[in-house]
C-alpha cells in the first residue's frame, strides 16, 4: 500500500511537470536580495557554547547520539563517562571522536581520560 502510494505521487509530479512545461532542469535563482561586506560586518557575531556531556555505563550510544544532535563546528564539547563505564566502553568513544571525519576537522570534541564517579549532582 505504501509503495503503491509513492509510485502514485511519483505519477502525479511528473505530470505536473509535463503541464508546466519544466524540463527538469533545476536551476539556481539569484536572490531578491543581497548582503554587502560592509552589511555582512554589522550582524552579530554567532555565540559559542561549550557543552559538558557526562554519562555511566552503558551511555555511550547516548552520548554519540546527542554529540550529533547537538554539534556545531563554532562550539566546544566535552564527553565524560564515570567510573562506572567499563574501559572498552570509554574506548569506543573516544575511537568514535578520532575516527568521525567532521569531528577530527575542526577538533573541537575532548573524551575525558582520568574519570571520576557522576551523581545526580554531576561529576565529582
Amino acid at each position: 500500500m505504501i509503495m503503491s502510494n509513492g509510485y502514485i505521487l511519483v505519477l502525479v509530479l511528473k505530470r505536473e511537470e509535463k503541464q508546466r512545461g519544466d524540463d527538469g532542469d533545476f536551476s539556481f535563482h539569484q536572490p531578491k536580495f543581497s548582503f554587502s561586506e560592509r552589511d555582512y560586518r554589522r550582524l552579530p557575531k554567532l555565540p559559542r557554547f561549550a557543552y559538558l556531556i557526562s554519562g555511566t555505563k552503558r551511555d555511550g550510544p547516548s552520548i554519540r547520539r546527542l554529540l550529533q544532535a547537538v554539534y556545531h563546528p563554532r562550539n566546544y564539547y566535552v564527553l565524560h563517562l564515570d567510573l562506572e563505564a567499563s574501559d572498552s566502553e570509554q574506548l569506543e568513544l573516544a575511537k568514535y571522536v578520532k575516527l568521525e571525519g567532521v569531528i577530527r576537522e575542526f577538533g573541537n570534541v575532548m573524551v575525558i581520560g582520568k574519570v571520576d564517579l557522576v551523581t545526580y549532582k554531576g561529576p565529582l
